[in-house]
């Protein structure tokens, strides 16, 4: 996948307009996020590590972000939904 969005679905309304399924790879962790774990896991004895890892693993199962945007008939953007 490239770096942009990735077009899943085009569709051309009866109206003229338009609706497009975008779908864009989340960006995973950071130095921020992996220095507070570390300090979790320390200062928790190591419960973080039992307890936290497998629920934030579930928190973050999905992959990408998927949205849908409605152009008009001018292609000008109207409306945007996070799908997830």
């Amino acid at each position: 996948m490239g770096l942009g969005p990735e077009i899943l679905e085009t569709k051309t309304n009866d109206d003229g307009s338009l609706t497009e399924i975008y779908r864009v790879k989340r960006k995973r962790g950071s130095s921020t996020r992996a220095f507070a774990h570390g300090i979790l896991s320390i200062s928790t004895l190591g419960i973080w590590n039992v307890i936290g890892t497998p629920i934030e693993g579930h928190l973050s199962d999905d992959e990408f972000l998927v949205f849908r945007v409605f152009y008009d008939k001018n292609e000008k953007s109207k409306k945007v939904e996070i799908q997830g």
